[in-house]
């Protein structure tokens, strides 16, 4: 089985660039031969009229993918990102050569110029919420280039971009639910999670701090939970913001870590906080955070609630609500026998949803499926 992947990176690095590493590294492992054409970040300088026409038809970006699938007889072209500079078009090289495409659902752009939601799309009045999205240049604070994505998202749906794509895999059944709301083909939507190797070989003894750990985005809420932190019942550390005169001098935070520097972090600590203003499509962070044997407090809305069970692997409070983050936070913390039994669920949670050999077992069977449903086409 030949693979492509094709991710346009970001100006920040997050979750997505992890997703794209990782699932190469696991299809290597299975015996799966992948490459990975990655297109570097934009500068955000670029007009919304060339925002728009870059996401209709890329023109460079296609004849690029030609040249890269006439040199080797891929099976699969596996979309990730391609906003801003590439479009749905660049499938069509892959669909003239009888080449099956699919695409994993990392945000909600096709959909919403934000890629990000509060709650349900909503079935009607979709209008009002591409509205307000371009009235607060919702897409890299501009109005002009947010006005191009409703424009594109009309025009993706009248000339139907999506449905030349054989499958898109939604690492959550939110995701799907939300996509199915859009008009999205259920047939097309597969619920596949993310996964990850091990933080840590056993789960570790409960610790002594909470850790946060996202983007520094206001979406992913952490200066919010900085702000509100002061009279909680455990000290904090954050990952990914530093420490600013804007932020109090309390938490510690730790800037931007990955390998060692983070796995330490996760394994000694007590509980991982998941603080998201917006549902969140998946949760790598809870994903690692069990693959540590550690329980989560999370933000109820989106994905999250998906994985995290109370009384089991870890609670949830109320999204933005700081007296009922630290009612749940004071509930956990009480029992620490209990807290370490969550930790034992939260690792088995991790051993039987979001293991590696799992995810590439399924990631492969849907790769030889469609593979094989295009080759009964040609």
């Amino acid at each position: 089985m030949k693979v492509l992947q094709i991710h346009q990176c970001y100006r920040q690095a997050g979750g997505e660039e992890q997703v794209v590493e990782r699932e190469a590294r696991l299809l290597k492992a299975a015996g799966c031969e992948v490459d990975t054409w990655l297109l570097p970040a934009l500068s955000g300088q670029q007009s919304g009229l060339k925002t728009l026409l870059s996401m209709l038809h890329h023109r460079q970006a296609c004849r690029e993918l030609a040249s890269r699938l006439d040199s080797k007889a891929y099976d699969v072209v596996h979309l990730h990102n391609v906003f801003p500079a590439l479009s749905p078009s660049i499938c069509q090289p892959a669909r003239q050569r009888g080449i099956a495409v699919v695409m994993t659902l990392h945000n909600f752009r096709p959909l919403v110029p934000a890629a990000t939601l509060t709650g349900e799309l909503p079935l009607r009045g979709r209008w009002r919420l591409w509205w307000r999205q371009v009235m607060t240049g919702a897409y890299q604070q501009s109005r002009l280039r947010t006005l191009a994505l409703v424009a594109f998202i009309l025009v993706a749906r009248y000339r139907r971009f999506w449905s030349q794509l054989d499958a898109f895999i939604c690492p959550s059944e939110f995701v799907r639910q939300q996509y199915l709301r859009a008009g999205f083909a259920a047939d097309k939507l597969k619920m596949l999670p993310h996964a990850c190797e091990p933080v840590a070989d056993r789960v570790m003894p409960v610790g002594h701090y909470a850790l946060a750990v996202g983007r520094s985005g206001p979406e992913k809420g952490l200066h919010w939970l900085a702000q509100h932190w002061s009279d909680m019942p455990l000290p904090l550390k954050i990952v990914g913001i530093a420490p600013c005169s804007a932020l109090p001098a309390e938490p510690e935070f730790c800037g931007y870590l990955q390998g060692d520097a983070l796995k330490s972090l996760y394994q000694e600590a007590a509980v991982v906080v998941v603080p998201s203003l917006v549902c969140e499509t998946f949760g790598n962070v809870v994903m690692e955070a069990f693959s540590a044997g550690k329980p989560c407090l999370v933000a109820a809305h989106g994905a999250l609630t998906e994985w995290v069970q109370p009384d089991y692997n870890g609670a949830w409070f109320v999204p933005g609500d700081a007296a009922d983050l630290r009612r749940q936070l004071t509930g956990l913390l009480s029992n620490p026998e209990q807290l370490a039994a969550l930790g034992h669920n939260a690792r088995a949670c991790w051993q039987q949803q979001f293991s590696p050999a799992r995810h590439a077992a399924a990631l492969m069977t849907l790769y030889r499926t469609v593979s094989a449903r295009q080759a009964g086409l040609r």
